[in-house]
């Protein structure tokens, strides 16, 4: 990587979706969410490490992680 002002510079890009088009308006949503996916995604490692030393099961984690998407206003597949 270098030193120069360049890697510093705003990217600038446009993305086209159409709405009469299934996948791509599911491609607009995963664009849309991604900042809150982020977010959630940050709250359960947050949420893994405070619980690191109790005895976890996967459901008590499966419910965190649903609990950090819900919070974070994440909609996921199956999970409603």
């Amino acid at each position: 990587m270098s030193d120069n002002n360049d890697d510093y510079e705003p990217v600038y890009a446009t993305l086209h979706f159409y709405y009469s088009d299934p996948d791509s308006m599911a491609r607009y949503k995963a664009c849309n969410e991604a900042l809150d996916v982020l977010r959630a995604v940050e709250d359960f490692e947050r949420w893994l490490r405070e619980n690191e030393d109790d005895d976890l099961s996967i459901s008590n984690a499966r419910h965190a992680l649903f609990e950090c998407f819900t919070n974070n206003d994440v909609t996921v597949p199956g999970w409603e």
